[in-house]
Parts: structure tokens; C-alpha cells; sequence
């Protein structure tokens, strides 16, 4: 017999061939094809059955992936045409909401679109086509704009960037097509409603009832219980294990939530003691923030005051008339000058002014052309006729000019025709006062008798001849004008000299705590310094520091200290983080002990509370005020610590303080969170399970006896005809065991929801939220913390509630199914005339908001029953549902990450055909 070596030897390069095929198909291939077809418990998953066909794991991918390939389409298209067109479609906002959608909502909108197809229903391509222009045109109301248009290379870009065909495309879009058709079926019954209708609508948010309550407890029941054996609560607790340990829900489970251990030191405004802030506190505190917090800013008087007169302007011979302005050409320039002491004026005479009263001003009158001035001195046409004053915008002339006199207004025109050196038409006026610490010599008694005397304004060739060239003016050359209304000097003044007869000077900016005195009767000479006059308001004030301004700071003060009690914890807290983070990154770091809160607080006399296993659920019955206060830490986006907690931002870290405060308690928060547990599932023998498993079995068993003695107190109460305090506190019912009678405040069925233009606005169905039902002297708000029997209601009960008429009883359950309540309706308010003549009186606007809500509701709740029929007439039925079975899988996973073993339950995304086959 040949050896078989032989033939290998003689065939090896086709054997080698052979193995290494082999070992590809061992180590490539097969792999793949085994987890296509799955392998443990995903392959066998079914997550819903009907007579359209069972959906599988393989089928729910294969919707998530026509989904997914349908929104990017959407993206896309937008993107196109915003490059293109630069016009804003709803294509991008399309599919964000597709990829918003449930796994849930998708696979029953699939049976809705397969039995559309079942029943006869198609869409052709011009109706998909009309329905992209439709989306293309956006808020466009013009239809034949190119901006709204879809054109052939818009939509072939579009097929190629996002991978897809136009096959696929127009399959997709039917099937959602299909489904709005199904939708929009109903909303013909629900466009108008009927006015006994409308009227219901307005009761349920404007009518107000009053309600006796009876609870009943399922504790009162629970010790009744036959005691369970120990395989009755094993198949309980895998029954309910992965459901989450929800104690607001009727089918509450003992997957155990995020849980976080919080330490948190807390006080409130009203700790503070103003009383202990001393007089020379409050003094010094004034002195430091007077600049700041109290100082009254000056104010420009704009008119004469009534009462006054006509006050006249300084300089203006008592009389009310413009002063004479420097006339302006299109080659008016001024050139830079410096004035000096020893310079004479040249061929103008000093000016004079008459004693005034310090007052405010009133505008005067602008002269005609050629009027002679008040003073007998004639005007030319040309300074008459200079447009009004406009104050100077430059940085410099802005510094050094005192508050409040650039007030004019500009007329319009004025710019029209003006050199580039005075842009802003600021005239100068040749009038100036003389202050008594002026170099000049003091005017004598007998000068101050002399009458007002106003020179001439320098004819305009005399400015051209000594500036030629037309130079511009240095910095220093000041073109900013003085208001007509205040007769404070401005940072403006004309200095003449013998080369120079029109030149400025800026003086210094005045003191802030005195003025100087001005002798307004001196003959002042071109040149003397301006200075602002004593009735302006530019001395600086402050606030009075009376009592009521001594209570505020000492009210603040107090409230410092408290911050500064509480920033000394924080710093305490502080320090032990640093250690934490140094640790964490180097194990052999120093770690002292964690501070001792209690004990710090307890020296500075706020409070403390140790909150243990803190979750989602449970954290709102914990410290309400706490899980609404807002964090101050730019990290958490300024959001609640609840939302900061359980939210989208992130959590916080481990070991930092963070603060937060009640606006609404005027109650100031410092927290952090000491320790952090995940998710998962419990075994049954771990420690308390056992216990917990057999209470909650309890409370489900205690449900039904509870629910019979509040109807067994019903028949009592619908035969005796009176109030549940009546009947119950009688002697013939004394035995019945009624130990809770409680009465409501007034309530409304529903309330409006805080943001509900927003939904209008967003086309989103507006949610018609619960009232707020408040126990007997319960403040608004307050029905959360200070309810001692009215707790988490819900649906049935306010809907049962508001359905019952006055005098009517019934019973009803919590959300929890914990209590049941034996309700009467004691009270409605308006009566029905009342309430009717109200409803007539409304505004238009009012009604259309409740109608709004009103469609919403009923279109939502007719699609549900028309979708309920479909799922009726195809059998289709939820086994698990996606989001059930992923929590599942996530749980497991992480149990058996704990425990080392790997996680090999979810495969790989595999592509699969857009086109999910019939099965």
C-alpha cells in the first residue's frame, strides 16, 4: 500500500492550498456566520407576535436600520439645499425626530404600515415627491420660489453623500406616508368641537371643587396575610427582578437604581441676626461701597423748573436769546494754539456779564437773520443762521467733559457742507467765566456796575486769512460746544491771541466735592478758563445713610456672615477633595479622614442631614426643597440638583462640594456626594432582599380587601345622604373604624402647563397636566411636603373626581395602588348658571387655547383606540418590549462584569437590507 506521505509529497502546493482556505473559513467566516445567526439567548428573543409576522432580534435591527438610513437621508437633503439654496428647510428637524423615536413606536408604527398596505392603501412617487416640496418649502410661503425647490442635482447630491438609493428612499418615505395617512384619518372627526363640549373643556381648567376624603391602606391589611413560602416569593422576585424598584409605580419591581449617598449642610435667610451688626460696621461698610453701591449720579436739568420764571442765561444781558456762535463754511479750519498769559487780546473787546441767580435753564429761542441780539450788538446773518450745537463724541473731549452736557440733538442736514475738522458742527461761543482763582486781578465794586457789554463775532475772512492751508487741530484743540439748556461751563473755551485769535484750550475737569466761587459780574477776557457753575449738578452725592439704609446693610451684613460660616465648611471640604483627586492619582498620596460635617455644623449652628441610597424615585419624598435648589457650579449648567443628579448633565464628581440654593425658601445649600452605587439587579439572598420581596407581595395581596372596605364605607356614606363627617362620627357608624377624615382645598381638574407656547410653537401635542389637589390649609405649592394623605395621585383619580357631581361618592386609588380613597364631592365653584355666564364672558383667546388642547387630547386618544383596533385585527402582541429587554441585558451584563466574566450578549451591528422582508 502507497504511503500516504507520498501522496502529500507529490500533491503538497494543492494541499497547502486546501488548509489555508480552510483556515480562513475556521477563523473569518465562520464566526460571522454564527453570530448572524446568533447565538445564546439573542437568537431566540422575540420581542412581538402577530399574523404580519414575529419581530425578532434580526427584524428589529433591520427597522433600526431603515430608520437610521432615512434620517440621514433627511440630513442630508437639508444640508444640500441650505449650500445650494441657502434657504432653511425642515428636513434637518424631520430626522431628528425619526431618530428620536422609540424602538417601541417604531415596530408599531411598521404594523400599522403593513396593514395600510393589507387593507388597499398605496402611495405613488408624485405623492411622495409632493410631499418633499412640501418639506423643502419650510415656512416659505411663496411655492414657485427657487429657494423652496428640490431641484434634480439637490436630490441626486443628496442620494450619493448619504449612500442611499432612490428606491430606497421612496419605499421609506411611503411607509411614513402610510402612517400619517392612518393618522390623519381621524383628525376630520376632531377639527371643531360640539359647544356642550367646548364648554367641558373650560370647567376642567376653570371650575373649582372642594372633596372629603377617606384613605384606606393597604397596611391595614398587610399583618392579615397568610405568611408566603419560600418558593412563592422566588418566583415573585424573578417576576419583578428586572422591573425598576419604583415605590410611585402599581407593578414596582426590585431592580435596585443608581443610588448616591449625599451629606448635606443647609440654612436659611431668616438665621441671620441683623441685630448683632454694630453701628461702626455699618459706618465702615458705607465708606467702603459708597462709591459703588450709593452714589447718586448727576443729573442735567432740562427745562426751567415751574414756579421759576424765565430765568435768563448767563452772558445774555438778561435776556433770552442764543449767544453769538462762530459761523460755519465748508473751509472753516482751526488751526493749534496754545494761549499764553502774556498774549494780548487783538481787536476784540473783553465780554461782561450780569449778576443771575443760579437756576436751571430754559432753551431759548433761536434770533432770525440779521436780529440784533438782546444786548443791542448786531449779529450776522451768518451767526444767526449756524445750525444748533452738537456735542463732540472724541474719547478726549468725552473724559474731560462733565456729565450731562452733550445733551443736544442734531438737526438733520447739519453735516451737509461741513470741513472735516469739525465733523461733529460743534460752534464755539466766545463766552467765558471768571473764577476767583484766575491769575487776573479782582474786578472792584465799581466794575461790577458797569452793563454787559458783547463783542462782535470775528468775521469769518479774519479765521480763513490766519489758516490758509487749512491745518488740521492737535488734541489739544478742543471742539466740543456748551449746551444752550445748562450754563455750565463745558471742556470748551476760546483763547485768542496775536497769531492765533481763535484758539481752545481744555481746563481741567472739576473737583467733585467743591466749586469754586464765580464773580459772573467780572470783565473777563478772552482767554480765562471756564468752570462749571454752582447751580449745575455735578456735585457728586451718595445716598443718606438713615435707618432704613442702616437696616439694609445690616441686613446684608448679617447674611455675609453667614456665607462666611458657611465658605469656612466649604474650605474644610475643600481641602479633604484635593487629598481625594491626589490620591486617586497617586495611591500612596496622603488621605486624612473625611471631615466631620455634623460636628461643623453644629458649632455654627445650621443643619445637617445624612440622606443614604438617595435615587430617582424616592429623592423628591427625601428633601424636596433640596432637589429643587439650583447649583451655582458653572460644570452642572445651572440645573437643579435633581436634574444635576438624574439628569443629561452629567452628574457631579465624587467628593466636591457644590452649592445650591432655594430661591423660593431663601434656604442655601452645601453638599456632596460621599458614595455612589450603579444599577443592578439583586440576588434574592443578598441581605434585606428576602424581606423586601415578602413586603412587596404583601402589599399586592393587602390591594384587594383594602379596595372592599372603601367600597363597603361607600354604601354607608350614598345611604345616609349626608357628609362624610356626618355619617362617620355618628354613633350608629362609630364602629365602622373610620380613623381619617380629611378635607381638600379648592382644585381644578387640570392646570396649564408652565411652557405651553412652547409646545404650540414646536407643533407638539400640549400635555393637559393634573391640577394640584391641597389638603385643608395646605399653601399652593405646598401640596408635596404638607399632604398627610392626598399623595401621589394620578390619572383615575382626578378624572373620577371631576366626573362625580356634587354630592356624589366613589372610590378611587393612588398611582401606587397603596390607598384607596372614599371620595365625596363637597363643593363646585362657579355653579352651573355661574359657570356658563363665565364661559361666555371669556376671551376669544382663552378659548382657543383650551380648544387647542381639547383637539390635541381627543385626536391623540382616537388614534390610540384606531391603533389599539389595528393591533386587535392582527393579533400583535408584546412578548417584551426593547427597551424592557435592553435594561434586562444591561443589568446582566454589568452583574456578570462584577462577578469577571465577559459580555458576549451583544453582537456586532450588521448591515442589513433597507428592504425588511414579510415575515
Amino acid at each position: 500500500m502507497a504511503s500516504p506521505f507520498k501522496y502529500f509529497r507529490k500533491h503538497q502546493k494543492q494541499a497547502f492550498v486546501g488548509l489555508g482556505v480552510m483556515a480562513m473559513i475556521s477563523f473569518i467566516v465562520l464566526p460571522v456566520l454564527l453570530q448572524y445567526l446568533g447565538s445564546g439567548s439573542t437568537a431566540s428573543v422575540t420581542f412581538a407576535t402577530s399574523t404580519l409576522g414575529n419581530i425578532g432580534q434580526q427584524e428589529l435591527y433591520a427597522l433600526n436600520h431603515r430608520r437610521q438610513a432615512l434620517a440621514n437621508f433627511y440630513q442630508t437633503l437639508g444640508l444640500e439645499m441650505y449650500q445650494q439654496t441657502q434657504s432653511n428647510s425642515g428636513f434637518p428637524q424631520l430626522g431628528a425626530e425619526l431618530q428620536q423615536m422609540s424602538e417601541e413606536a417604531m415596530v408599531e408604527e411598521w404594523i400599522v404600515a403593513r396593514y395600510m398596505q393589507k387593507q388597499g392603501h398605496h402611495v405613488t412617487d408624485a405623492e411622495v415627491g409632493e410631499f418633499l416640496a412640501t418639506v423643502a418649502r419650510g415656512n416659505s410661503l411663496d411655492e414657485n420660489s427657487p429657494k423652496a425647490m428640490i431641484t434634480e442635482q439637490i436630490y441626486q447630491s443628496a442620494l450619493r453623500n448619504a449612500g442611499i438609493s432612490d428606491y430606497d428612499v421612496k419605499a421609506l418615505i411611503a411607509d411614513e406616508l402610510l402612517v400619517s395617512r392612518f393618522r390623519s384619518s381621524t383628525m376630520q372627526s376632531v377639527r371643531t368641537l360640539s359647544p356642550a363640549a367646548m364648554f367641558d373643556w373650560y370647567n376642567q381648567f376653570n371650575r373649582q371643587m372642594k372633596i372629603e376624603v377617606i384613605p384606606v391602606s393597604i397596611n391595614e391589611f398587610t399583618a392579615n396575610i397568610p405568611e408566603p413560602s419560600e418558593k412563592t416569593l422566588k418566583k415573585f422576585f424573578e417576576e419583578n427582578k428586572f422591573r425598576d424598584n419604583n415605590p410611585n409605580a402599581a407593578e414596582s419591581g426590585f431592580s435596585v437604581p443608581k443610588q448616591f449617598h449625599i451629606q448635606v449642610v443647609s440654612y436659611q435667610e431668616s438665621l441671620a441676626k441683623p441685630e448683632e451688626i454694630t453701628d461702626d460696621e455699618v459706618q465702615q461698610y458705607y465708606e467702603k461701597n459708597k462709591e459703588a453701591l450709593y452714589k447718586i449720579a448727576p443729573q442735567t436739568q432740562q427745562q426751567t423748573p415751574t414756579g421759576l420764571g424765565n430765568i435768563p442765561t448767563p452772558g445774555m444781558s438778561g435776556k433770552l436769546s442764543m449767544p453769538p456762535t462762530l459761523p460755519q463754511s465748508d473751509n472753516t479750519t482751526v488751526p493749534t494754539a496754545t494761549p499764553s498769559a502774556t498774549t494780548e487780546p487783538a481787536a476784540i473787546e473783553p465780554v461782561t456779564m450780569e449778576p443771575v441767580t443760579p437756576a436751571p435753564i430754559t432753551t431759548p429761542e433761536v434770533k432770525p437773520e440779521n436780529e440784533s441780539s438782546a444786548s443791542g450788538t448786531e449779529v450776522p446773518a451768518s451767526v444767526s443762521a449756524a445750525p444748533e450745537e452738537q456735542p463732540d463724541t472724541s474719547t478726549e473731549n468725552q473724559a474731560e467733559s462733565p456729565a450731562g452736557l452733550d445733551q443736544e440733538e442734531k438737526k438733520d442736514g447739519e453735516n451737509e457742507g461741513k470741513s472735516s475738522w469739525n465733523h461733529m458742527n460743534a460752534p464755539i461761543r466766545f463766552v467765558s467765566y471768571q473764577t476767583e482763582e484766575a491769575s487776573e486781578p479782582e474786578v472792584s465794586a465799581q466794575d461790577d456796575a458797569q452793563p454787559v457789554a458783547v463783542s462782535e463775532t470775528a468775521p469769518q475772512d479774519a479765521v480763513e486769512s490766519e489758516n490758509p492751508q487749512g491745518n488740521l487741530p492737535s488734541e489739544n484743540a478742543a471742539t466740543e460746544s456748551q449746551p444752550a439748556e445748562n450754563s455750565a461751563a463745558t471742556a470748551l473755551e476760546v483763547a485768542p491771541s496775536a497769531t492765533n485769535p481763535l484758539a481752545t484750550t481744555t481746563p481741567a475737569a472739576p473737583s467733585a466735592t467743591s466749586v469754586p466761587a464765580v464773580n459772573f459780574n467780572a470783565t473777563l477776557p478772552l482767554g480765562t478758563a471756564l468752570v462749571p457753575s454752582p447751580f449745575s449738578s455735578l456735585i457728586t452725592q451718595y445716598k443718606l445713610l438713615d435707618d432704613a439704609l442702616k437696616t439694609e446693610i445690616r441686613e446684608k451684613l448679617a447674611l455675609e456672615r453667614l456665607q462666611t460660616k458657611l465658605k469656612s465648611i466649604e474650605n474644610a471640604m475643600n481641602v479633604y477633595y484635593g487629598q481625594y483627586v491626589a490620591h486617586l492619582q497617586r495611591p500612596n498620596a496622603k488621605l486624612d479622614s473625611r471631615p466631620d460635617l455634623a460636628a461643623l455644623v453644629r458649632d455654627v449652628g445650621f443643619q445637617y442631614a445624612d440622606l443614604e441610597n438617595v435615587n430617582s424615585f424616592n429623592m423628591v419624598n427625601k428633601d424636596l426643597f433640596f432637589a429643587q435648589s439650583m447649583i451655582g457650579d458653572s460644570t452642572t449648567g445651572g440645573d437643579s440638583v435633581y436634574g444635576t443628579l438624574f439628569g443629561r448633565s452629567g452628574g457631579v464628581n465624587q467628593n466636591k462640594p457644590y452649592l445650591a440654593e432655594n430661591w423660593a425658601q431663601k434656604t442655601h445649600y452645601l453638599f456632596w456626594v460621599t458614595d455612589t452605587s450603579e444599577e443592578h439587579i439583586p440576588k434574592f439572598n443578598d441581605k434585606g432582599i428576602a424581606e423586601q420581596v415578602k413586603e412587596r407581595w404583601a402589599a399586592v395581596e393587602a390591594s384587594k380587601p383594602a379596595k372592599e372596605k372603601a367600597e363597603q364605607l361607600a354604601e354607608i356614606a350614598k345611604k345616609s345622604g349626608k357628609s362624610l363627617i356626618e355619617t362617620f362620627t355618628s354613633r350608629e357608624n362609630a364602629s365602622q373604624d373610620v380613623k381619617t377624615i380629611v378635607e381638600s382645598e379648592y382644585f381644578s381638574f387640570r392646570k396649564l402647563p408652565d411652557n405651553y407656547f412652547l409646545y404650540i410653537y414646536n407643533g407638539m401635542p400640549v400635555p393637559a397636566q393634573f391640577g394640584e389637589v391641597r389638603e385643608k390649609n395646605v399653601l399652593p405649592g405646598e401640596s408635596l411636603v404638607k399632604n398627610t394623605v392626598l399623595k401621589n395621585l394620578g390619572q383615575e383619580f382626578m378624572e373620577g373626581v371631576y366626573d362625580l357631581n356634587v354630592g356624589e361618592i366613589g372610590v378611587f386609588a393612588n398611582q401606587s395602588q397603596d390607598t384607596f380613597y372614599l371620595v365625596r364631592k363637597a363643593e363646585i365653584s362657579p355653579l352651573d348658571d355661574a359657570a356658563f355666564t363665565s364661559y361666555q364672558a371669556a376671551q376669544q383667546f382663552e378659548l382657543r387655547i383650551y380648544t387647542q388642547i381639547a383637539l390635541q387630547q381627543r385626536n391623540y386618544e382616537l388614534n390610540q383606540g384606531l391603533q389599539k383596533d389595528v393591533f386587535a385585527k392582527t393579533n400583535f402582541a408584546w412578548k417584551v418590549k426593547p427597551s424592557e429587554y435592553q435594561q434586562q441585558i444591561k443589568l446582566e451584563s454589568s452583574e456578570r462584569n462584577q462577578n469577571g466574566g465577559a459580555d458576549n450578549r451583544f453582537p456586532p451591528g450588521r448591515n442589513y437590507p433597507l428592504n425588511l422582508p414579510e415575515f
